[in-house]
């Protein structure tokens, strides 16, 4: 057997985040989600839904204007958190790689931060336990917590204003069973729309939005609706009617050793809503909650964050096609947002046999250390319980697990073709011990014959017999190899191979000289 090269098990820990999973991923997000008030204006706050705004702005938005069908956009934008930075993964419907929806997911921020704070106890650990020095020695180490992130669709149809009092706004259905195909249907109030106009046309500082709840009953799985008014000279369009799905997807959120705080991870499914499993919870997002995403700019009384992004990505100076930038900003826009939920919660317990909390840095080796490695030493397994809850914890908490593994070399006998392998050497060694069981018992060896060669030489020196006949035009039955053959003294002090047939000659005498 020989090592193989593959991510092995390597230990883990349970631990606690102080909110329930509920409150981590809740199915309505109204205005009770928002941290504080002030959110309602850009003052940089990250925990607010608009936050990181512009290094979205920075690292993805501006590739916008100078897309074409054989440009690509970025895919994977780093955004970061209190104790990790995250990837928003993003796809659009523009591009040498497009999809057929305009799609964008990224990790929450509470589980990315958990998920880098334990790694770093089991690189710890993996440094100071002695007896598991082998774990040092590895090509990487992987981290990896079951857990729920955002996903969102967002698909929007280009609409040109009448003033005729019978106009109603018409918003895509979210069916994901034709294709390319989305049917459209009126939204019964063009109140709202009129009143959305209306207030619009006063600013003509950009690009407008307006959010609206779209009944599911209608418009399929919609989360929320949005109302975009771009400015008269974009191409002659004037309104964007855009429907957005939400959703907490089922992943495995991963950091890496090689790439220390990043934290990766998305579902296989997340770029075709028509496979979304029905395990994942749609998301119904209150207007009131999602203005929030779109708050005036610091020191500005007319200027809001998606005018800003809209500048960027080159919405608000007509290019096209327009629906398709709208979709990429709102998806991710939205994305952003509720991957913020509760934002200041964290890990919280005690390292296991430690006093000092899991926040502190002046944490040292003890029973925990044992607890994040495998319970067997020079093994692969699952780890135990590096973290406790102290007993005057008050407040609700959720528990989830933190799997690491090794990439490496290591002999295992995991899988079918190691476990036959396995196998076959135990039936060789059976076969050879019953062997040398039965020459000690029953006879005597050589090494006057060790090679295939010595064997063949001496059974062309020997006289034929009537035990092999009819064999010299090849053997047709079994019955030949059943026969036992022996070595005798023939005339003249020569050695010969002889059958049980043959039992004139005498046997061989030990240490005698034969020609």
């Amino acid at each position: 057997m020989t090592p193989r090269f593959d991510d092995w098990p390597a230990g883990g820990t349970d631990f606690w985040v102080n909110s329930t999973q509920h409150d981590l991923w809740p199915s309505r997000i109204n205005a009770s989600h928002i941290p504080r008030p002030s959110c309602f204006e850009d003052q940089g706050d990250e925990s607010c839904p608009y936050g990181n705004w512009r290094t979205l702005a920075e690292e993805y938005f501006e590739y916008w204007p100078r897309l074409n069908e054989m440009d690509t956009m970025p895919e994977t934008t780093q955004i970061p958190s209190p104790k990790s930075v995250r990837e928003l993964y993003s796809r659009g419907r523009k591009g040498l790689y497009r999809n057929r929806f305009t799609v964008a997911t990224t990790q929450h921020s509470v589980m990315a931060d958990a998920v880098a704070d334990t790694a770093k106890f089991w690189l710890y650990a993996a440094l100071n336990i002695k007896q598991i020095e082998a774990f040092r020695f590895r090509k990487d180490a992987t981290f990896t917590v079951d857990a729920y992130q955002p996903v969102t669709h967002v698909r929007c149809n280009a609409q040109t204003w009448s003033n005729n009092t019978s106009y109603l706004p018409v918003f895509p259905v979210l069916s994901y069973q034709n294709g390319d195909m989305f049917p459209q249907r009126s939204y019964s109030d063009n109140g709202v729309a009129q009143l959305f106009v209306q207030q619009s046309a006063l600013k003509q500082s950009g690009p407008q939005l307006h959010w609206l709840e779209l009944p599911m009953s209608t418009f399929g799985n919609s989360s929320i609706g949005a109302m975009i008014l771009l400015p008269q000279d974009t191409s002659g369009i004037s309104l964007l009617m855009c429907n957005i799905d939400a959703r907490w997807s089922a992943n495995k959120i991963q950091s890496f050793r090689d790439n220390i705080k990043v934290v990766t991870g998305t579902s296989n499914a997340w770029l075709d809503p028509s496979t979304y499993s029905a395990s994942w919870p749609h998301i119904a997002v209150s207007p009131d909650w999602a203005r929030y995403l779109n708050p005036l700019i610091s020191g500005s009384n007319t200027t809001t964050v998606f005018q800003n992004l809209a500048a960027v990505a080159g919405l608000s100076e007509g290019t096209n096609p327009a629906p398709l930038i709208a979709e990429s900003i709102l998806s991710i826009m939205m994305t952003n947002g509720l991957s913020r939920i509760n934002y200041s919660r964290a890990l919280v317990g005690l390292l296991t046999g430690s006093s000092d909390n899991s926040s502190s840095f002046s944490w040292k080796c003890s029973k925990w250390c044992n607890e994040m490695l495998p319970s067997k030493y020079f093994s692969f397994g699952r780890g135990g319980t590096a973290f406790t809850l102290p007993e005057d914890i008050t407040g609700p908490t959720a528990r989830f697990t933190m799997e690491a593994s090794v990439k490496g070399y290591a002999y295992s006998s995991r899988g079918t073709p190691a476990k036959v392998a396995i196998g076959l050497m135990i039936l060789y060694c059976i076969v050879a011990i019953l062997h040398y069981i039965y020459l000690c018992m029953t006879g005597i060896s050589s090494s006057s014959w060790d090679s295939i060669s010595e064997i063949t030489t001496l059974a062309m020196n020997s006289k034929p017999t009537g035990a092999l006949r009819g064999t010299s035009a090849g053997i047709d039955t079994l019955e030949v190899f059943k026969k036992r053959v022996r070595i005798v003294v023939a005339d003249e002090n020569h050695l010969e191979m002889t059958f049980q047939d043959d039992s004139a000659h005498p046997s061989i005498v030990t240490n005698a000289y034969y020609s």
